[in-house]
């Protein structure tokens, strides 16, 4: 969806315009499984800061509440844009689905405004948007993977890349480039629109000296052992119509839960009512309450954790956005969608269809600024000198003979963050002993990985997204010495105020990556006077022994 908005921006800006995705575009990414996107209701009476505070309280007051701003303030110009290209949704909520009534309604604020669309994840959205694409002019290269960007003077000036179907690498000149990647995912079999989503755009970004936001903000997701490559956990049935020529689908987990002996405790009325707020089932299983099974249709199953490793919770990490133009701290090169870390969300995702709003709306912003930069400006194309190193990084694994398999390093990377005790439930001697490995992966096996083919070099590259990627949550998560909505720490199971009202920064130094605390501004802190149960009514393990509570 960003990337799909930036283009057509851009385009309107007169730009000449190069889409290129390492799949198929308008079914390649998260976008296509989008069942409803956020579209701010006018008329139920509240104000867009109604809804930014909302967001605020629920995100743990570590949101950026300019970028919730922006993001709910563009929405209806967004909806509206998307139906003139053909794109049909739903205005209301399907009455017949209470289970996604639930999910898309926050119960403290009974926010329902998310506009679901028409078609089954994404097979007629995507393909209108990419015939709406074709339709301005805009060039798509459908399987070309990305690699590496072009610098010309420290300026983003191109990328090169290669095509997986016949191995042929592309040089690409552009005055401006814009990431829209999509998250950092680890190829979690439970989850498969994250499979494609490895991180690649930070990785690039990072190594031409981008800043990025840490990423200690998991999104579990959930899936059976049953049934673990099943997307989301659902049990396939036949869709099921409505008589109006939509279809509803079967729902996440809709049965009766069972956890053990106990039943998941109610959570607090001020808390988020999506089902996948918070690590209740990583916790409830660390507890020993496990294990955890639903009940469906006669059927038991019994639920994992996982299934969307690596994923971060939407905008929690990503590119660290330079300013409110969705420009980097690379000139030439902007970011957007879950490329970009705006914590629009903060430490819990509760403004569902909010993800892909976002996605639109700084695609958006970043094609109209990238469009605007450069027009009229002439940038030097990048020398020959820059385009041959580009293109030797890109190659590098093909020319080895001897080395390790890309596969088996993105496996050895999963085994030793998928633990729940890793990469859920943290501590700092586990941290810690988990980076000790990943060095030794990054410094000994990752810099001799080697390709016979262009799957196997889509592949090395990718792990080398992952490495990087995995690196940051596991020192991001070691920094953060509290417990925030999705980031829980054993050895400090609190809220702590008064030093972690603040994001990280992470850059790229030349003695390795460096974290940066930046504190939130002081407007958005919690309000003086609240009592901490009342700023943060979801409890964690620990905090009424300790008299938080």
């Amino acid at each position: 969806m960003a990337g799909w908005m930036a283009a057509d921006h851009a385009r309107q800006g007169a730009m000449n315009v190069i889409v290129a995705d390492k799949g198929f575009i308008g079914k390649c990414g998260q976008s296509p499984y989008a069942t409803a996107m956020y579209v701010f209701d006018t008329e139920n009476g509240r104000s867009v800061s109604d809804v930014v505070d909302y967001v605020h309280r629920s995100g743990e007051y570590i949101t950026n509440k300019k970028w919730s701003e922006i993001d709910i303030s563009e929405s209806n110009k967004i909806y509206e844009e998307l139906k003139s290209w053909g794109i049909e949704f739903h205005s209301t909520l399907r009455p017949e689905s209470s289970m996604e009534a639930e999910l898309m309604a926050d119960r403290s604020q009974g926010f329902k405004n998310s506009a679901k669309f028409s078609d089954t994840y994404g097979e007629s959205f995507g393909a209108t948007a990419r015939k709406h694409l074709l339709g301005t002019g805009v060039k798509l290269l459908d399987r070309v993977m990305i690699t590496n960007l072009i610098l010309q003077d420290g300026r983003a000036s191109g990328a090169v890349g290669f095509s997986e179907d016949d191995g042929q690498f592309y040089v690409i000149e552009a005055g401006a480039v814009i990431m829209c990647t999509g998250g950092c995912g680890m190829k979690a079999p439970g989850y498969p629109m994250v499979a494609v989503s490895t991180g690649d755009g930070e990785r690039m970004a990072f190594e031409a000296g981008a800043d990025l936001l840490g990423k200690e903000f998991p999104q579990p997701m959930r899936s059976t052992a049953e049934n673990p490559a099943i997307l989301r956990g659902r049990k396939i049935r036949p869709d099921t119509p409505l008589g109006d020529g939509s279809v509803t689908r079967g729902v996440l987990f809709p049965g009766q839960w069972s956890s053990g002996e106990e039943k998941f405790e109610e959570r607090g009325e001020k808390t988020s009512g999506y089902m996948l707020s918070y690590l209740d089932h990583e916790l409830a299983f660390h507890e020993v309450q496990g294990p955890i099974t639903y009940s469906q249709d006669g059927d038991t199953y019994h639920v994992t954790s996982g299934a969307a490793l690596g994923m971060a919770i939407r905008k929690s990490d990503g590119i660290w956005p330079a300013d409110y133009e969705c420009r980097t701290s690379v000139p030439g090169l902007y970011a957007a969608g879950d490329s970009l870390g705006t914590m629009q969300n903060g430490a819990v995702y509760t403004l569902v269809g909010g993800s892909i709003e976002g996605c639109a709306a700084t695609g958006a912003i970043a094609g109209d600024s990238a469009a605007r930069d450069i027009n009229g400006y002439s940038a030097a194309s990048p020398s020959e000198e820059a385009i041959r190193c580009a293109l030797e990084k890109a190659e590098a694994p093909l020319k080895r003979k001897n080395g390790y398999s890309a596969a088996w390093i993105v496996k050895l990377v999963q085994n030793l963050f998928m633990p729940y005790y890793i990469s859920y439930i943290k501590k700092a001697d586990r941290l810690e002993s988990a980076l000790v490995q990943l060095d030794f992966i990054k410094e000994h096996l990752l810099p001799s990985v080697m390709a016979s083919n262009t799957h196997e070099l889509r592949l090395a590259h990718e792990a080398a997204s992952i490495v990087l990627t995995t690196e940051i949550r596991l020192r991001t998560s070691l920094m953060r010495t509290e417990s925030r909505g999705m980031h829980f720490r054993e050895d400090f199971p609190y809220r702590d105020d008064e030093n972690w009202l603040a994001w990280i920064k992470v850059r790229n130094e030349d003695n390795g990556i460096q974290l940066e605390k930046v504190p939130v501004p002081e407007d958005w802190r919690p309000p003086q006077g609240l009592s901490y149960a009342e700023k943060y009514p979801y409890v964690f393990p620990g905090e009424e022994e300790r008299g938080l509570r």
